[in-house]
């Protein structure tokens, strides 16, 4: 069950329906999700029963199953953390989805980032904020034979 979380968000993350944005921010997200399974020595519930059977009846100690299950999480994690290097900064500016509005400060930080990429460009926080409420209000908000309906 660790392989199926893993594998199923590999699979999104390199889906054709994601942009650079949603794939950083599924890989931040497994990473957070691997971390705490393996600092919380996680047992999913359909491994637990089995595994309590097998330490009863003598066949595995429990120490077998946290050492397997610790070096999956660890090659895990290493590899997404290696496939992550170049994404950081990509999932830093995740408010261009739309999915929800930033706090200025992460905002603002974001656009310093932006800025520090591409020297050449000029952004005024303020102009690009407002259009960013003009876009996500847009986006929330749909006509339909002059009714607004939300999403």
């Amino acid at each position: 069950l660790h392989a199926l979380l893993f594998h199923d968000t590999i699979k999104m993350i390199e889906g054709d329906d994601n942009c650079a944005t949603e794939s950083a921010l599924l890989i931040k997200t497994l990473l957070l999700q691997l971390e705490t399974r393996r600092n919380k020595n996680v047992i999913p519930h359909m491994v637990k029963r089995l595994l309590t059977d097998l330490v009863n009846n003598g066949e595995m100690k429990m120490e077998s199953y946290f050492k397997t299950s610790r070096e999956f999480y660890d090659t895990a994690l290493s590899y997404m953390e290696a496939r992550n290097k170049n994404n950081e900064d990509v999932s830093n500016v995740s408010f261009f989805l739309l999915n929800e509005m930033p706090l200025r400060e992460k905002f603002d930080t974001a656009i310093d980032l932006l800025s520090s990429e591409c020297q050449v460009l000029t952004i005024n926080h303020d102009e690009l904020l407002m259009n960013l409420l003009i876009c996500e209000s847009i986006y929330r908000k749909k006509k339909v034979n002059g009714l607004i309906l939300q999403p």
